[in-house]
């Protein structure tokens, strides 16, 4: 079957990524009919080569142009990322051949969250042995970035694994970890371009979050509000959804 991603293409057709028996895109109009002109009958399929592991697609972006990026992962050691033209058919400018490899062998960095920045710069986001906090920044082809941490990777032994990634209109970007004090709490942290910890956010750039009454929680999906607000959807046996205050220390129970 097909475990779907969807996204607005921009221009009112839906585009889901996701994984069967092979790695596949789908792109569909406005009345939810394959558009001809996307791949192969409106999709694209890419067969693997390690069909015996459940393959996921961890994240993805689509860009204004119709264009999209894909971070694939084939299997239980190796992650891509592919870029894909508005047809369908490998942007070949992009890496090698339309895609940039990163095997576990690398830092053994595992990187589930994407995110691209106002200036076309790709963050990815992920973990490190023992739970440590990555960051790779790559360049608009897929390149290392070099102005970005120390050769292109950010490693922080103080955060414990990144497992979301926002992007802010201003550049910046909020990613979501654990408190290494307490694994019971997770933790925001604010970033700038250049993959140094914002100052200027809450207690120089983390916001550890403690909401009263939760006890053991996690945070699987947040929205950053205009007005510098959070929105939290917490997965612990509360199950709530809660808002935080731009100062970080108010909370409103939706």
């Amino acid at each position: 079957g097909l475990k779907a991603r969807n996204r607005n293409d921009g221009h009112g057709n839906l585009l889901l990524v996701g994984v069967g028996g092979a790695i596949s895109s789908v792109k569909l109009d406005v009345n939810g009919f394959p558009l001809v002109d996307y791949g192969r009958f409106g999709a694209i399929t890419d067969t693997l080569t390690t069909p015996e592991y459940d393959v996921s697609c961890n994240e993805d972006h689509i860009y204004a142009d119709g264009s999209h990026l894909a971070l694939f992962q084939p299997t239980q050691y190796a992650i891509y990322l592919a870029k894909y033209k508005p047809d369908g058919s490998p942007d070949a400018a992009f890496g090698g051949n339309g895609r940039v490899d990163f095997p576990y062998g690398a830092a053994n960095a595992g990187y589930v969250e994407l995110g691209v920045l106002p200036s076309g710069r790709i963050v990815l986001g992920g973990e490190a042995s023992g739970n440590t906090f990555i960051l790779m920044g790559l360049l608009p082809d897929g390149s290392v970035d070099p102005s970005f941490g120390t050769n292109g990777i950010v490693v922080r032994n103080d955060l414990k694994g990144c497992t979301g990634l926002e992007v802010l209109p201003d550049g910046r970007f909020l990613c979501l970890t654990t408190d290494p004090l307490d694994l019971t709490h997770f933790a925001f942290a604010m970033f700038t371009a250049d993959g140094e910890l914002d100052p200027t956010f809450m207690d120089n750039g983390v916001l550890n979050v403690f909401p009263p009454g939760f006890g053991t929680h996690h945070c699987d999906h947040f929205q950053y509000m205009p007005d510098g607000r959070l929105l939290l959807a917490d997965a612990s046996l509360s199950e709530r959804i809660i808002r935080l205050t731009a100062d970080g220390i108010g909370v409103v129970d939706l």
